[in-house]
């Protein structure tokens, strides 16, 4: 590990069972700012603060975020349910054969785009020892401009300066 640093403020933290879980509706437990000076690795959150002794660190590396096929699904079927709503009831519209191919192919391009940008957001995975010498992990992302910035680059950029 590296030399003390002060790291972003705009932090995500999410435990193991919020990363793991296929139902999360926000892919994080809480949002603050990473600390890895001194003889810590410390985030403070609105909820949360997450402090790991650098001494029990087991390791640190790059993960990709779980899908959460519940979330998906259950999105799905709710916008399906508005569309139908909508178009059936202020237009009185009935689906057609055409309808339903776009409405088909809009779906396909919106769950690829929401799978590829899931796929593509990694976290920082941080393997330690608690107090009572159980394994532990903590998971970290920037999430400066809403997340967006972890996707492209900046979650790579702190695990980076973790590392040097």
């Amino acid at each position: 590990m590296g030399a003390d640093k002060k790291i972003s403020p705009n932090v995500w933290y999410a435990s193991e069972k919020k990363v793991k879980s296929a139902s999360k509706f926000l892919v994080f437990n809480d949002k603050g700012s990473l600390d890895f000076s001194g003889e810590n690795i410390l985030f403070t959150g609105k909820k949360n603060t997450i402090q790991i002794g650098k001494s029990t660190v087991r390791g640190i590396s790059m993960v990709s975020q779980d899908i959460n096929w519940v979330t998906y699904i259950m999105t799905n079927i709710l916008a399906i349910a508005v569309y139908y709503f909508v178009f059936t009831s202020i237009s009185h519209f009935v689906f057609t054969g055409e309808d339903v191919v776009l409405l088909i192919v809009y779906f396909l391009i919106a769950n690829g785009f929401g799978l590829l940008v899931g796929k593509s957001t990694k976290w920082i995975l941080v393997e330690y020892l608690d107090k009572n010498g159980n394994p532990g992990k903590a998971y970290f992302a920037d999430g400066s401009m809403r997340g967006w910035s972890g996707i492209f680059g900046g979650t790579r950029k702190i695990y980076d300066l973790i590392r040097s």
